[in-house]
Order: C-alpha cells, then structure tokens, then sequence
C-alpha cells in the first residue's frame, strides 16, 4: 500500500483477504504533527486492488498514518 497526499486517488494498493476474513484500514489525517484532522476506516471483505482519493492533501494536512485489523 502506498499512500501520496500530492496525489488526488492517494491511498493506493492491493489486499490479500481470506476467505470468511474481514480486513479494516483505519487512516487517521493529522493537520500539524500530532493533531488528528480526521480518521476514516475502509473495511475489505474480499482480495482486491484499490485506489481511494482519502481527502488528506498536501497543503492542508501534514501528514497520515495506518493501521490494519484482520477479523
């Protein structure tokens, strides 16, 4: 996955879900270093490739982490 806040679709990759499996990406934006602008959760049920314009862009906002759940 990859993720460029200069780019309008700028979380992109691809997911591997077994079957029976859900995969969660929770993205959370930040505004300045440490601030959360906002967090937005994608929820995949099946393998699939993805291009997602997330709406936190260079200037606006600083930066964004990830994190992936498997239930």
């Amino acid at each position: 996955m990859t993720f460029d806040r200069n780019d309008a679709r700028d979380l992109v990759g691809t997911c591997f879900v077994d079957s029976g499996k859900t995969l969660k990406l929770k993205l959370t934006c930040y505004s300045i270093p440490g601030y959360v602008a906002f967090t937005k959760t994608y929820t995949f049920k099946a393998s699939m490739s993805f291009a997602y314009n997330t709406g936190c862009h260079s200037p606006f906002y600083s930066g964004a982490t990830w994190k992936t759940t498997i239930g």
